[in-house]
């Protein structure tokens, strides 16, 4: 069975108030839930419990979604709109004095977690760039999908994707230059 059909078949019995096979519907999605988080927070202790929270919206939700339709994008949807909403609600919360430095350093532990595909994303690519990268390969979801997720025209995510594979493409290019 694909994926999607298990996963339209899950959320029938889920509004059936039938839970069972609740752990099955996490193992299918939890990796694609997570990166959309972490694509917008960017901390890792903070995506495991925004990532709660979109489970248990996406259950109190669960009538809303229309069968037939991408049940992953619709997931992906609302773990990126709960993701945006506890960024800005940091973001709105931390009061900074502008004149003095902050340097943060990430602790020994997490520096060893970064992949270097996920390393360069980050010193390569703008957040907005990453996220496109994260929902079209790692995600999987078609350029059509992300274009509606983000609520942008499906021309600009193609062209946005592709400047940012290039961006990608180069900096490798130069890596491998200087071995």
């Amino acid at each position: 069975m694909h994926k999607n059909e298990d996963l339209e078949e899950i959320i029938e019995q889920f509004k059936k108030e039938d839970y069972s096979r609740f752990d099955q519907f996490y193992k299918l999605t939890n990796r694609q839930i997570y990166f959309t988080i972490i694509a917008v927070l960017k901390d890792q202790s903070l995506a495991e419990d925004v990532m709660q929270d979109t489970y248990l919206k996406i259950l109190k939700y669960i009538l809303s979604y229309q069968a037939g339709t991408n049940p992953l994008a619709w997931m992906m949807m609302i773990a990126r709109n709960t993701a945006i909403n506890v960024y800005n609600r940091r973001k709105r919360e931390t009061l900074i004095d502008p004149t003095e430095k902050i340097i943060v350093e990430k602790p020994e532990e997490e520096k060893d977690t970064e992949t270097p595909l996920i390393d360069l994303m980050n010193k390569v690519l703008k957040p907005k760039e990453k996220e496109l990268i994260v929902l079209h390969v790692i995600n999987g979801l078609t350029h059509k999908e992300i274009a509606k997720l983000l609520k942008r025209p499906l021309g600009t995510v193609l062209w946005q994707y592709n400047r940012a594979i290039n961006k990608l493409r180069e900096k490798v290019g130069e890596e491998n230059e200087k071995q």
